[in-house]
């Protein structure tokens, strides 16, 4: 029971005005991609949406233009419902958006770092992955409109490719890659406008089965069971990232759709306690959208805050592994390491960052750094 009252009320309106919020935004969300018309465009800014401090102007680099705009097939999900480790009715439920409702990025095109800095601000939250020798920034500001990027990697070197699901869940705050090939054949993803435990599924292009983004794998469908193949994702700033990385190049804001990137369609969600969307176990050893980096070693699991980590470098025990857990100096992104006796390095550990409810949600047995 409350004691304080005012607070109760407090928590109470902040949760419905999130809720009103966020029911405006997925309604805009669905009008974007076509429900009606299928235009993929949006006339008018969600209803709680805000200028984004960490863009200067989209206007000073392309966008898409009318005639470019990709029509995408919003008709019910074809998921093979019978089979599945979840129940889709039970376990799953409506983000708001049908199928396609937001839309995936299938054809991106990218600026150098001279050209996306007219538009991008060095404080921007930016996700970079690093493969074939190839360096590839995804601004945050697209990625919450889109939450996926179909891509690839070539190598210039020698031509290798690597097709690649840059994926970004805006409720969990998770950013995830994938090798973007299922059972040895290439495969693309899409968003399917449903939630597990607050988080993004995604569906095959092949079989539409649904994926569960934080854990990779999917879930419900012909191919439930299977496992994606992580690749390790950064969350560093852009300033950061370009200061030692000017080669690399920036996913541009002509996506193929019509969004109105200048603003944040998600405003206050990251910094209030409330959940638009229920899990089934929450742990309250820290604030809900804490930062937390997840590690997982022989099916143990840990977090890491990343307030901890910019206190400066860890070293800690876990699983039967010296790890060395530091914010990069070269890019400014989170990294785990498991260390030898001396502290060298020996193997680059996989691990996302994501939001402690998120991260608690998906593994309830999980240990904190810090929780003594």
């Amino acid at each position: 029971m409350f004691k304080d009252m005012s607070k109760l009320n407090k928590i109470w309106l902040g949760g419905t005005v999130l809720i009103v919020g966020f029911l405006i935004i997925y309604y805009v969300f669905s009008l974007a991609t076509g429900n009606s018309s299928n235009n993929n465009t949006t006339k008018d800014d969600p209803g709680d949406s805000q200028k984004d401090s960490s863009i200067i102007s989209v206007s000073n680099c392309a966008t898409t233009a009318t005639k470019d705009i990709v029509k995408l097939d919003t008709t019910a999900l074809k998921t093979d419902k019978t089979i599945g480790e979840l129940d889709f009715f039970k376990d799953t439920e409506t983000g708001g958006p049908t199928k396609n409702g937001i839309p995936a990025i299938d054809n991106p095109k990218f600026l150098t770092v001279e050209e996306a800095e007219k538009c991008i601000k060095p404080e921007a939250i930016v996700f970079v992955l690093e493969h074939n020798g190839v360096k590839k920034i995804y601004p945050q500001q697209i990625l919450v409109w889109h939450e996926i990027t179909n891509d690839e990697f070539v190598s210039d070197e020698t031509g290798e490719r690597t097709p690649v699901t840059v994926t970004f869940c805006p409720l969990c705050n998770s950013s995830i890659a994938f090798i973007g090939i299922v059972n040895g054949e290439e495969d693309t993803f899409g968003v399917s406008g449903r939630l597990y435990q607050s988080d993004l599924l995604m569906f095959d292009r092949k079989t539409e089965s649904l994926w569960s983004q934080i854990e990779g794998r999917a879930v419900i469908g012909e191919l439930t069971g299977t496992v994606l193949e992580r690749l390790f994702l950064e969350v560093t700033t852009f300033g950061e990232y370009i200061e030692n990385n000017s080669d690399a190049l920036v996913l541009s804001f002509d996506t193929g759709s019509n969004r109105n990137y200048d603003n944040q369609p998600y405003a206050g969600y990251d910094t209030s306690a409330g959940l638009i969307f229920d899990v089934d176990n929450k742990d309250d050893r820290l604030f809900t959208k804490d930062n937390v980096v997840g590690v997982e070693i022989d099916g143990e699991f840990k977090a890491y805050p990343t307030k901890e980590i910019d206190k400066g470098e860890i070293t800690d025990e876990f699983a039967g592994k010296t790890l060395k857990i530091y914010k990069d100096a070269d890019s400014g992104g989170y990294k785990v390491f498991e260390v030898d006796e001396n502290g060298k390095e020996l193997e680059q550990l996989d691990s996302f960052v994501n939001f402690w409810f998120a991260w608690a949600a998906f593994h309830p047995t999980t240990s904190l750094y810090g929780d003594n």
